[in-house]
């Protein structure tokens, strides 16, 4: 495909139903009927937030919404297994998905420990 159309698949805004992986897993076929051949995919694991967290206050990058963490099981979006199985649904139409991690931030840790640093002056 020469010339692709990426949709961005959240906004800010969303309502934290845990619905949204449901959503764009049953949105996909109309997706693909409108010539969107790529998706962004807002952060899936767990936030400091628990259920309400758009993804960038990162608690646990590896809860997808499967552990019982931060007040919830599932995420703003929706849990592991709706997650998986809207990318399914989109990959199945031809649509790429592409997910936004955020490595650079770490907000909510259970515990603070003393990090040492040091100036260089180059």
């Amino acid at each position: 495909m020469q010339n692709g159309t990426m949709l961005q698949g959240f906004s800010w805004y969303l309502p934290a139903d845990g619905k949204h992986w449901q959503h764009l897993a049953a949105l996909a076929p109309e997706l693909a009927h409108m010539g969107i051949s790529a998706i962004w995919l807002p952060p899936a694991y767990k936030t400091v937030d628990g259920a309400s967290g758009v993804g960038y206050g990162v608690y646990d990058l590896w809860d997808l919404g499967e552990f019982e963490q931060c007040g919830s099981r599932r995420t703003k979006y929706g849990t592991k297994e709706d997650y998986l199985f809207a990318i399914k649904q989109l990959q199945q139409l031809g649509i790429q998905v592409l997910v936004d991690v955020v490595l650079n931030q770490r907000f909510g840790g259970d515990e603070c420990e003393q990090v040492p640093a040091f100036e260089v002056r180059s």
